[in-house]
């Protein structure tokens, strides 16, 4: 088990969290090269080919029952790594680690990019069975959040939304634009695409917002009160410690308005009716 201490070998670093979580831990690994010889990244097989791509220098594993490779000289749980490594709010120095398919990016973006108008990705919804619900936006939420904009909106949320997006389009005029090329559940490197094409991206606490903060991307997250349950959005003045470009927005006494408001306000949108 490694301890933190310089490493002449490879270090093994196995992802034994959600895939938000895994893609966290991911921002400590250029601290991680400081110490030892080069790491093997045994992750969640959704997120291989986007960690292959984004850190080309090291061996990118689906998660498997194999041992690891014979010349790694120790290994650490993900989650471990980042603690050893200082990976606090206190010392994080937020960083885009991320890097999406240019081709698909491009693709992306000619599919849905219109002159003169921003495109800004949307995700409003968690798959949680304990904490879904509270960290997720209802229709009536998301027609405030696009109300009165020029901007095109493109569908980020996994799933089938096809309900939501109607109910927005019969409450609002505002068609959200779907990809259906892409599945946004299955394809990681899919939805990564799809956010870097984007000029900003408004989620709530998924992993839609670790994919498009690790990316560099204006990312804007909307919050449930509080951060015991979900410590890596401990903010400081309203900004993540770990994402660059990345603002927190926080629900108040249950009422998701406030935290709209301020996204929108942060975009430059008008101030929603009621």
């Amino acid at each position: 088990r490694w301890n933190g201490a310089p490493l002449a070998g490879r270090l093994f670093v196995w992802g034994e969290q959600g895939l938000g979580d895994e893609i966290l831990c991911a921002t400590q690994v250029a601290a991680a090269h400081a110490r030892v010889g080069g790491l093997v990244i045994e992750t969640e097989p959704r997120l291989v080919p986007l960690f292959a791509r984004s850190f080309p220098g090291d061996a990118v594993l689906a998660r498997s029952d194999a041992p690891p490779p014979p010349d790694c000289g120790a290994l650490v749980a993900a989650g471990r790594r980042m603690g050893l490594l200082g990976g606090t709010p206190a010392v994080a120095a937020p960083r885009a680690v991320l890097r999406a398919d240019p081709d698909a990016v491009a693709a992306a973006a000619a599919r849905h990019r219109r002159p003169g108008r921003r495109l800004i990705g949307l995700s409003w919804a968690s798959g949680s069975v304990r904490h879904g619900a509270g960290k997720s936006l209802s229709a009536a939420d998301l027609g405030r959040l696009v109300a009165s904009s020029d901007a095109v909106f493109l569908d980020l949320q996994y799933g089938d939304t096809a309900a939501t997006r109607r109910a927005i389009a019969d409450a609002t005029g505002i068609v959200v634009a779907h990809d259906d090329g892409i599945d946004l559940r299955a394809d990681v490197d899919g939805l990564a695409a799809l956010a870097a094409a984007c000029d900003a991206v408004v989620t709530t606490s998924n992993v839609t917002a670790h994919v498009a903060g690790a990316l560099g991307i204006e990312t804007h997250v909307l919050l449930p009160e509080g951060q015991a349950l979900f410590w890596y959005w401990m903010d400081r003045d309203g900004v993540s410690p770990f994402y660059p470009r990345t603002s927190l927005h926080r629900r108040r006494e249950g009422d998701w308005t406030p935290a709209i408001d301020a996204a929108r306000a942060s975009l430059g949108l008008a101030t929603a009716r009621p």
